[in-house]
């Protein structure tokens, strides 16, 4: 009777594991798949990815002048 006992408890462990991976990596593909709809519609759109990004400096003193 102890041993069936500590069985039932292992396996009720286990079960609740195995919901929580479950849970895991259903939200995991989720996201992956929100993401991947968002890339496909981002390069439908003609969205390119960045792979350079050049910065330009300009001084505080005068930024637009009224002539």
């Amino acid at each position: 009777m102890a041993q069936a006992s500590y069985e039932i408890g292992q396996n009720q462990r286990q079960l609740e594991d195995s919901k929580k991976e479950v849970a895991s990596l259903e939200a995991s593909l989720l996201q992956n798949s929100t993401l991947d709809k968002y890339e496909q519609k981002l390069n439908e759109l003609g969205y390119q990815k960045i792979n350079r990004i050049d910065y330009v400096v300009v001084s505080s003193a005068i930024v637009a002048q009224n002539r």
